[in-house]
């Protein structure tokens, strides 16, 4: 969607003072939402958990090396034994450190590490669909604040008239040229338009902190530090025809994740499968070792050796049988992958049936859009004419209110219909994919 930073020409009160406050676009806002949302910033931790994880050496391709070393300390006492070669006490001491290595490779190696990708995936899909949902809640937010200044700027336009009406008329009332009763009545409406006003106010300002609030911001919440929004609604909307949006459903974040999720369970299946082939197993060391020997009684006694092992060891490991594990856990991936399948076809179901109701919906609120643009045309000008016609003394004031209250009913009209329609149609970029590739 093609936004358009438009300044707007008209000001508010000076409550509203445009030079006291930092102004805020659409996409800035977008940003400042998606920089400080704990749920994406966590997300992108889990991220990067499952990015460190996803490694073939977490896989267990690599082998494994172990260094230990010991140290050994015996005294046997020898005198009471006529049938030892060393009588005495000896005094038995050794060295040994070791280097051992460890390589197993089989099938479940590599159906491990496309489980550990599959879940990366799954994981930035799932940060993926936290900032759609973002990105989202950050324009509505953002045009409901429009819609609200909007409204806001009528209630004031309003007010102004009246204001102005009544002090026309409170002159002529001091000249004695009118009566108290078309005075009262546009003093009535002064008051009625001033309430709205103020109430409007109130609505256009928490309209502002909720916006405040997704981007995290605690510092414009007084009103001195509230943003200036300086973009309006687009003017133009372009979506794909109902048919290619139904074959575009691919692109939908959620049917993505539920397509990782098989893959997931796909692999767990390969990887319980795997189970049936052997697994290879290499051992290798060197372990050196040193003792000593010493007769306490004989000082003369003494005697150290050396030894140096090396190893090499190979074995195939098969499985024979384990209780039927591997078969039950077998059939069990099979019908969670059915089951996930399921789901599948169901969630695409509903997405396409979500995708018609709301291209349905969006041609029902552009026509109304449309009728509400020619009726704030008609109520303007007809409010025009009537203050033209109540001057030459031809409509009273209370016909003049009654033209007035149907300009007011057909701006809010409008400017409701204004929003619904763009609400629609960002329900529809989401659902078919395109709002994350529109404000990437």
């Amino acid at each position: 969607m093609n936004i358009k930073i438009i300044v707007l020409l008209f000001l508010f009160s000076s409550s509203f003072g445009v030079s006291s406050q930092n102004k805020l676009s659409s996409i800035d806002a977008i940003n400042f939402a998606l920089k400080s949302n704990r749920n994406i910033n966590n997300a992108k931790l889990l991220t990067s958990i499952d990015s460190i994880k996803n490694t073939w050496a977490s896989a267990g391709v690599f082998p494994s090396f172990d260094f230990t070393i010991g140290n050994n300390n015996v005294i046997q006492d020898n005198t009471s034994n006529p049938f030892t070669f060393t009588p005495g006490v000896i005094l038995s001491q050794s060295i040994s450190p070791s280097i051992n290595s460890v390589w197993s490779f089989g099938p479940a190696n590599v159906y491990s590490k496309r489980n550990l990708e599959k879940t990366q995936q799954k994981t930035t899909q799932n940060e993926l669909l936290i900032i759609e949902s973002t990105i989202l809640d950050a324009l509505l937010l953002y045009y409901q604040a429009i819609s609200q200044k909007k409204i806001l700027q009528c209630f004031n336009d309003l007010k102004t008239f009246s204001n102005e009406t009544m002090g026309f008329y409170l002159i002529k009332e001091k000249n004695a040229t009118s009566s108290s009763l078309d005075l009262l009545q546009f003093k009535n409406q002064f008051f009625s338009d001033s309430m709205n006003v103020l109430m409007q106010e109130v609505n256009y300002k928490n309209s502002i902190r909720n916006l405040c609030l997704l981007m995290n911001d605690t510092s414009s919440i007084s009103d001195d530090e509230l943003p200036y929004l300086i973009d309006n609604f687009p003017t133009e909307y372009s979506l794909p025809n109902i048919k290619d949006a139904i074959n575009r459903i691919d692109k939908n974040n959620e049917i993505i994740k539920q397509n990782i999720a098989i893959d997931i369970q796909s692999n767990a299946l390969k990887l319980n499968e795997s189970f049936w082939f052997p697994t290879v197993n290499f051992q290798m060391g060197v372990s050196p070792s040193r003792s000593w020997f010493r007769d306490l009684d004989n000082p003369n006694f003494k005697m150290d050796t050396k030894v140096l092992n090396y190893y090499a060891n190979f074995n195939i490991r098969y499985n024979l049988f384990n209780n039927w594990n591997t078969q039950r856990s077998i059939k069990i991936a099979k019908i969670q992958k059915e089951i996930l399948k399921l789901d599948a076809d169901q969630l695409k179901s509903n997405i396409k049936t979500s995708i018609k109701n709301y291209y349905s919906l969006f041609e029902m609120r552009s026509s109304l859009l449309d009728v509400a643009r020619k009726n704030l045309e008609f109520a303007n000008k007809s409010f025009l004419l009537a203050q033209k016609k109540y001057s030459q003394g031809v409509l009273s004031s209370m016909d003049l209110l009654i033209f007035k209250n149907n300009l007011q009913n057909a701006q809010l009209k409008y400017l409701e219909s204004e929003y619904n329609k763009l609400e629609i149609y960002l329900q529809i970029k989401r659902i078919i994919g395109d709002l994350l590739i529109d404000y990437n």
